[in-house]
């Protein structure tokens, strides 16, 4: 009975993610879904590498972080052995400077109220890049959602 309830609480889903841009480019429209339902594929699935990237920032936003969803997964995965149940939204504040690096980030909001979770979380989004940004850099906000 235990194997199972293990099996079916680590497994992960990573929902929609939204961004939504700051006072540039899109500021007048609504939250934009990025990211597709996560299928169980493993993380050297290059799904995030084939095709052409759009060149918009919104496009490179959902590129990046699809790049990094496997150190997302990894630590989430992790903290649902302790908390099976563990599930919600992590709002990210960011702002990237033109040459691709994280000049600022913060969890604005969420929902599984897990402090060591949030501050590695953190960990990974301050140490993206972000190529072709632009010399504009980004600024907005970015959802993951997480469910077990």
């Amino acid at each position: 009975m235990r194997l199972p309830f293990l099996m079916l609480s680590l497994t992960l889903l990573l929902g929609n993610a939204v961004a939504s841009e700051g006072n540039r480019g899109l500021s007048g429209q609504e939250g934009k879904a990025l990211v597709g339902k996560a299928s169980n594929r493993n993380a050297s699935d290059e799904s995030c590498e084939r095709g052409s990237i759009e060149s918009s920032a919104l496009s490179l936003i959902n590129h990046t972080f699809c790049r990094y969803k496997p150190k997302f997964d990894s630590h989430y995965r992790r903290a649902l052995r302790d908390e099976p149940f563990l599930q919600g939204n992590v709002t990210f504040r960011l702002e990237v400077k033109g040459d691709g690096k994280v000049a600022s980030v913060e969890i604005i909001q969420s929902d599984l109220s897990h402090s060591e979770l949030e501050r590695r979380f953190l960990m990974i989004a301050s140490a993206m890049q972000f190529p072709g940004i632009g010399p504009d850099g980004w600024e907005g906000e970015y959802i993951l959602r997480f469910s077990s």
